[in-house]
């Protein structure tokens, strides 16, 4: 028999995230029962999920338990095996253990899990029915199931799973998937319910107060969103704190004076909070105190996430840098390549031995601007540079060379695109354009799936559109990787022609050769406004009150000074930001 209290605790370890310190405890339980079922059971699926695949397989093959067992044992080799990369093996595996037990629940369940890591969806899919059909209980099936319908998109298949389940069971988990999808189809109010549900049970974890806070922030209830993260005291969620997501709310939503009061006290209680140090950085920033904000910057890379490409670590300590050996470390997306890229044309004059690793599809776009500059985009590359080398975060490099605005401003060094490729473009939308006059426009912003920067920074699709009715214009859809068909037959009803062409923004070449190609873009606070920015072209963007600090708090940009900004009055509320856009695009298209 196994501790079970041991066990509990163990899984609650699990459950919460520390994997390291519930494995331990899974091994102290096999190690105290060695020819337990069970025991074995749970050590080896928790060794095969912490890539100790290798250790689970040797225990499997050690094993002295009864033999009538065998066939249990045999589908958690299968993982194994599929983990150590012996993917047919594993399959056959799996194959006979469910013809071997063809009323055995969780085997049908562990062939569909496995089948589903394999990308075989379609295949994967029957084994979870075969289960739940079995044991209509079976929460993992049913979960599996539903990720394999939301994924193809039948989120009313996959809605209707997840409530079919709950008609007989109980489930927090099943809860926990079901309300993302029900924010997908915009039931909003049966979200909340589901939300409320978990958040009043005794066992409410801080994932299920998020998912509450998630979604009254979808229903635009800022203020109850705030209010929400303020009962959770010291709570943290993702190894971050969740008072400074509350006070970075509150600063995105425009609400300077309580952030700084709020903040000032939280970092005085907690000073070493790198989230909250990331916040005060931001705001910093934005009202153009550099000094303190880069020294606040800094903590970003104490975060649980911090975005580093491939997962690497600086080991710059501070110091001058000067005729070193230099490996610069890519970080986060195409913007902040796009602002932060400046200062590497005065690192490589200080340090000519510089090298950058960055993430291919940004590579591409830089590689011409600094021809003397080693670019990576591949880790196992680097052992092809000097292995003595000083590794500094790309957004670390403001410490050494943008102290000042005027140290930000004179080392602007737009990117270059090949000529040949923006006559390329503008010669194909000469080709399809009714006006001389043409706006790339971009309205959607945030990652699918990030609701919170989505309702920030998206703009009112029809009522930005509305502004370019009746003006000599031709409109080319730059949204990245969104359909636009309801852009384009919005447009149509206003008699305006929007040009589109499919698969531009996958090439981030091709994205900046369009965007050189045309006479203006309008934007939301997205990859489209860095890129026009970073490539000196004129352009408009509109932004929300608490916006990304390299657009300050003025109409100009320190970091842009081709762009003109163009802010909402208060959160949520474009009508004068929209007002302001006709004015400067009736001038503009005049003069054009």
């Amino acid at each position: 028999m196994i501790n079970q209290e041991l066990a509990e605790a163990a899984d609650r370890l699990w459950g919460e995230g520390d994997q390291a310190q519930a494995l331990s405890l899974y091994q102290r339980i096999f190690q105290a029962a060695p020819n337990d079922i069970k025991a074995l059971t749970v050590y080896a699926n928790a060794l095969i999920s912490m890539r100790q695949a290798s250790k689970a397989l040797e225990l499997l093959q050690s094993f002295s338990g009864s033999s009538d067992l065998a066939v249990s044992l045999a589908s958690i080799k299968a993982k194994a095996l599929l983990a150590l990369g012996d993917q047919a093996q594993s399959l056959d595996l799996f194959h006979e253990v469910i013809k071997r037990n063809p009323n055995w629940a969780d085997g049908w369940n562990d062939y569909g899990c496995a089948l589903l890591q394999v990308g075989r969806s379609s295949e994967a899919a029957p084994c979870f029915s075969k289960a739940l059909t079995i044991d209509l209980h079976h929460e993992k099936a049913c979960l599996g199931l539903a990720k394999i319908q939301k994924n193809q998109g039948k989120l009313e298949q996959a809605k209707s799973t997840l409530f079919d389940f709950l008609r007989h069971s109980n489930s927090a988990n099943i809860r926990r998937a079901l309300i993302p999808i029900l924010l997908k189809l915009n039931e909003k109010d049966e979200a909340l319910t589901q939300a409320q549900t978990l958040t009043r049970a005794l066992d409410a974890t801080s994932d299920d107060y998020m998912l509450e806070a998630r979604t009254l922030f979808s229903m635009g209830r800022l203020r109850n969103y705030i209010a929400l993260l303020d009962t959770l005291g010291d709570r943290t969620w993702k190894g971050v704190s969740v008072k400074s997501i509350a006070i970075g709310a509150l600063a995105e939503s425009g609400h300077a004076e309580d952030v700084q009061l709020r903040l000032q006290q939280h970092l005085t209680e907690n000073p070493s909070d790198a989230n909250a140090r990331l916040v005060e950085a931001r705001e910093a920033l934005r009202t153009g105190d550099f000094e303190k904000g880069w020294k606040s910057y800094a903590y970003r890379l104490r975060l649980p996430a911090n975005q580093i490409h491939y997962g690497l670590s600086p080991n710059w300590a501070g110091e001058p840098l000067k005729n070193r050996d230099i490996l610069v470390l890519g970080e986060q997306g195409v913007g902040d390549v796009c602002y932060f890229s400046r200062f590497l044309k005065p690192l490589l004059e200080d340090n000519p031995n510089s090298s950058l690793i960055i993430e291919p599809r940004i590579a591409n776009l830089i590689e011409d601007q600094l021809p003397g500059l080693h670019i990576f985009s591949e880790p196992s590359h680097m052992n092809l540079a000097a292995s003595a080398r000083c590794k500094i975060a790309l957004g670390s490099l403001p410490l050494l060379y943008g102290r000042s605005a005027e140290e930000i401003r004179s080392h602007f060094n737009p990117l270059k695109v090949a000529e040949n490729a923006v006559q390329c473009m503008r010669d194909r939308i000469d080709k399809d354009s009714h006006y001389n006059y043409r706006v790339g426009i971009s309205f959607i912003a945030g990652r699918q799936g990030d609701e919170y920067q989505r309702l920030k920074r998206t703009l009112p699709r029809s009522e930005v559109l509305r502004q370019f009715k009746d003006l000599p214009v031709t409109l080319v859809n730059l949204e990245h990787n969104e359909f636009p068909r309801q852009l384009i037959e919005e447009a149509e009803l206003l008699g305006l022609q929007v040009l589109h062409y499919p698969d531009l923004t996958q090439d981030l070449r091709l994205l900046a050769a369009t965007i050189s190609a045309l006479d203006l873009v309008v934007t939301s606070q997205q990859t489209n406004a860095h890129l026009s920015g970073a490539l000196n072209k004129r352009g408009l963007v509109l932004l929300p009150p608490g916006c990304h600090f390299v657009y300050g708090n003025s109409d100009q940009s320190v970091w842009y000074p081709s762009l003109q900004l163009i802010r909402a009055s208060k959160w949520g509320d474009w009508q004068d930001a929209c007002k302001t856009l006709r004015e400067i695009l009736e001038q503009e298209i005049t003069n054009g």
